[in-house]
């Protein structure tokens, strides 16, 4: 779930100007791309199965850090910093952050519990000059089995205007504190009817919130 708008050129340049530009655009994309390989690397062991939910808890986890500091972090089970696993003898829901042998140790009841460790380790994370793992260490399990958001999809807000890569961002956020329900309903409060020309556009964006 990662988009972003590009840019584009005015026309009537002369063939040098487009070269030059041309040549920028690749002299930008080399250094970028000689940055991130000299980045320092973060490196993370998996010890889960393969629920999706523990693979988008990863994808989660590597997208914030590296968006926040100049680090790259990697899938792997030698060295790693940073270890996310599922213990069966946690409450479902509950995480626990401890260490093992000098990696920081994510441990969940269930993909859910260690999606909201997850959240836990990147809160109380630092990223100012580089990444500092979270000193943070306990046991934490939600109060209800029921925490839940009300997206208020009208009259033009947030909800009902946002682009989809916001929303997915949004819910993850979300997901990170330890949301797991979400309610939306179809805006009857500015709509006339089934038969309102925006009424469909109403449904679309309820479908995308059930599908994100």
């Amino acid at each position: 779930m990662n988009t972003h708008n590009r840019r584009t050129f005015l026309k009537g340049a002369g063939a040098t100007a487009l070269g030059l530009a041309g040549f920028a655009d690749l002299t930008g994309a080399a250094h970028a791309a000689e940055k991130a390989s000299t980045a320092p690397t973060l490196k993370v062991r998996i010890n889960a199965d393969g629920a999706p939910l523990v693979a988008r808890g990863f994808a989660i986890l590597k997208e914030r850090i590296e968006q926040r500091c100049a680090v790259r972090v990697l899938e792997g089970r030698n060295g790693a910093t940073v270890i996310l696993t599922v213990d069966k003898e946690l409450p479902l829901e509950a995480f626990r952050i401890d260490e093992k042998r000098g990696a920081v140790r994510i441990a969940g009841g269930s993909p859910s519990g260690l999606l909201y460790g997850i959240g836990k380790f990147l809160r109380t994370s630092g990223y100012d000059g580089g990444f500092q793992p979270s000193a943070w260490r306990g046991t934490s399990a939600p109060q209800g089995s029921l925490r839940g958001m009300y997206f208020a999809s009208h009259f033009h807000n947030w909800y009902h205007e946002a682009p989809e890569a916001e929303v997915i961002r949004y819910m993850e956020d979300l997901a990170l504190w330890g949301v797991n329900a979400i309610m939306v309903i179809f805006p009857m409060i500015n709509l006339h009817g089934w038969d309102d020309p925006e009424a469909e556009p109403a449904m679309a964006k309820l479908r995308q919130y059930v599908v994100s």
